[in-house]
């Protein structure tokens, strides 16, 4: 599908049709030396063989237990076409017809008639055939935890953004001079004038006398190597919800990290020390470093960097980047002493503390920068505070117990109510589920948010049922939206925003107009694999594991910005005929706009992903059921039998029957077992050492759990 039709030289005979994987046609042209037949071939194909219809699906799978649609949008009325999906018997476990099509050309659906197909009775795993009408066939996969081998691409692409380690991925070490960076200042202005209060060149002054500050480390935003205090925090704190949320799947995963700590809390660690260092002392908090002068850098390599030694960093005690640093470090404290690293937490709790009670002294207006006097470029205006500190409040509760910041938590969280938005630098729904747990009014502005979302993606052309408005990065936005749908339903067990979860994930595995995959990965066809950032763009020999497109934006926000893509736009690549004037997409090399990875949605991606594998073969995503909820003490655990790995299953009800299924960390089957009552089970010594997944169910629950085979 991504490949363009190229008629590179002649002759040429005809075209050969072939069948792939995403029900696409592609064309292989067969070389002959005659013209003629070429000519033939060529208008033949474009005048009777255009494709008129294509199959919109998960490319990386689905969870066994979960809604299951693929979308057939087309030119022409496919109605009353049969439809059928054959296992690898060849025999049909689902079919039906396609009835009149759901809606037509439109802000969301680029073709004239959609239809959708519901499997969701399919639970077993394995590959699936699936055929409507004459169209090619394509496989649907079923598998248990299709995204958790993406949660250590998604880790090592954030690695790669680190600044100033010499654990850095696919390039040098960078930025070493930023440990001596220029502090300046705001002249500080009437809040009435906020916007001219942040601009550059008359606001930012260095600070007299010269101060200096060690900013090193951190990480680069995005495809410039601007670090922001702002965005840093945001990629911490969800590294480590990441963490929180199902700690199973990265303790034992060590990949790239070279401390002590697995590649999870090592990358939470390096964002923990440099949100540290933004406090150097009680008078200054760094929230920038670097300004636009990395910008007109143009394209290199961050260790090829003219400012090295030269860099400025900008201070304020502006509350929404102080709030979020102290939510990050306080939830890191939590974690790190939990692991034993108590030095560590001690530090982080400090800092947490003594930034919380310098932003809720502070008199400051929010600051970011600039690129000039009167306006230019915006950094990361986050113009509102009470959420950031609502989310710093809930996480010192959480990490002392004391009853004063979840009394604030909740002050703070009744200022901002309900936020009609989801993105970067909104942090209502996250706080507010927070807190929840402390204080029940607090679902109410939840229900505000996620309600609307809901009704968003319900509107009767969005077959796609994605719940935020496009905007530039609309992909993030849609995420944060799921996020937040799921862990509502993981707090209250309410299950009626339970859908958006799953609708989201396959939009971003290929149940969209391009049919592509946002995730740069090898696992799956089809996917993203380019990337805006440098880094990538001057060494085209390394892939760009784990990046995560910004996505679909609308029509107008190219309309502002084509003229600043180098190299140009191309308008007339493939994707444009699945655009529309609100949804438009391209992968195109300068292309800002859509292919611009962020530190901020890969932790919204990392999250999301991370609430999605968590319950591998069972309900995912929120969607629950009852049924598979715990009942007993049944726990699983690996021994070693004379060189011989055994699973032995403890406090197996007796005569209890149960089936279980051993996943290697890529979601691969290695082992099942069926109606089994031996309560010790040998394994294969095919299966190598390492960590593995289990899913145990008998009649009465459904358990997962890791297990570490060692012989």
């Amino acid at each position: 599908m991504k490949k363009l039709i190229k008629l590179l030289a002649f002759p040429f005979t005809f075209f050969e049709q072939k069948p792939d994987e995403v029900g696409e046609i592609q064309y292989k042209i067969i070389h002959s030396k005659r013209f003629f037949l070429f000519t033939f071939g060529f208008l033949y194909f474009f005048g009777a063989n255009a494709q008129q219809s294509w199959v919109r699906y998960n490319l990386a799978g689905y969870d066994p237990v979960r809604q299951k649609i693929a979308i057939v949008m087309s030119e022409v009325d496919l109605a009353g076409t049969n439809w059928a999906i054959k296992d690898k018997t060849d025999t049909d476990v689902a079919s039906g017809t396609l009835s009149a099509s759901l809606s037509g050309k439109g802000d969301y659906m680029p073709k004239d008639f959609n239809y959708t197909i519901d499997f969701s009775s399919i639970e077993t795993e394995g590959a699936y055939i699936l055929k409507v009408g004459s169209l090619s066939p394509i496989t649907l996969h079923i598998k248990c935890q299709p995204y958790a081998s993406l949660l250590s691409q998604v880790l090592r692409t954030i690695r790669v953004r680190r600044s100033g380690s010499p654990d850095a991925l696919d390039h040098a070490i960078s930025h070493l001079g930023d440990s001596s960076c220029t502090i300046k200042k705001r002249t500080l202005m009437d809040p009435a004038q906020l916007e001219k209060s942040n601009s550059g060149a008359d606001s930012w002054k260095n600070a007299s006398p010269l101060e200096k500050a060690d900013m090193r480390g951190g990480y680069y935003d995005a495809g410039d190597y601007i670090k922001f205090t702002l965005t840093n925090a945001h990629l911490t704190y969800f590294m480590l919800r990441s963490y929180e949320t199902a700690p199973e799947l990265y303790d034992g995963v060590k990949l790239y990290s070279k401390t002590s700590l697995d590649d999870l809390l090592d990358n939470a660690q390096w964002g923990l020390d440099y949100l540290s260092k933004c406090m150097p002392d009680s008078n200054t908090f760094i929230i920038q470093t670097g300004g636009n002068k990395d910008h007109e850098q143009g394209q290199r390599l961050p260790e090829n960097d003219l400012l090295n030694g030269k860099r400025e960093c900008y201070a304020a005690f502006s509350k929404p980047q102080m709030g979020l640093a102290s939510a990050a470090l306080a939830l890191g404290a939590k974690i790190f002493a939990s692991k034993g690293l108590i030095k560590e937490s001690e530090l982080y709790k400090a800092k947490a503390i003594a930034l919380y009670r310098a932003a809720k002294t502070s008199t400051e207006p929010a600051a970011w920068w600039q690129t000039t006097a009167t306006g230019g470029e915006s950094y990361y205006p986050d113009r509102t505070s009470e959420d950031n500190m609502e989310l710093a409040a809930i996480e010192l509760y959480n990490l002392t117990s004391e009853t004063a910041y979840l009394t604030e938590a909740e002050s703070f969280g009744a200022i901002v109510a309900a936020a009609h938005w989801s993105s970067w630098g909104v942090y209502h729904m996250p706080a507010h589920l927070r807190v929840y747990e402390g204080n029940k009014k607090m679902l109410s502005y939840v229900n505000q948010d996620l309600s609307g979302f809901q009704t968003i993606a319900n509107r009767n052309n969005n077959i796609w049922k994605i719940p935020h408005e496009s905007v530039w990065a609309s992909l993030y936005s849609q995420i944060s939206v799921a996020s937040n749908a799921i862990q509502y339903q993981n707090v209250t067990k309410d299950k009626t925003y339970a859908t958006i979860g799953a609708d989201v994930m396959d939009y971003v595995m290929g149940r969209n107009p391009w049919g592509l995959g946002f995730v740069a990965t090898k696992d799956f066809s089809s996917t993203i694999t380019s990337s805006y950032a440098p880094i990538y763009r001057l060494q085209p020999n390394k892939f760009p594991y784990g990046e995560i497109a910004e996505g679909p934006a609308t029509a107008s926000n190219y309309a502002g910005n084509i003229q600043y893509f180098s190299p140009p736009h191309q308008p007339n690549l493939w994707h444009s005929q699945f655009n529309t004037s609100v949804f438009t997409f391209f992968e195109q090399p300068g292309d800002y706009i859509s292919m611009e990875t962020t530190i901020g949605g890969l932790a919204d991606g990392l999250y999301f992903l991370t609430l999605a594998s968590k319950n591998f073969c069972a309900p995912p995503l929120g969607i629950a059921d009852d049924s598979y909820q715990k009942k007993s003490e049944v726990s699983i655990s690996a021994i070693s039998n004379s060189g011989q790995a055994v699973l032995k299953i403890n406090n197996l009800e007796a005569e209890s029957m149960f089936d279980l299924t051993i996943y290697d960390f890529n979601g691969r089957s290695v082992a099942t077992f069926e109606n089994q009552k031996n309560a010790v089970l040998s394994l294969d010594n095919t299966i190598q050492n390492g960590i593995y997944f289990v899913s145990f169910r008998d009649r009465k629950q459904k358990i997962n759990t890791k297990i570490l085979i060692r012989k």
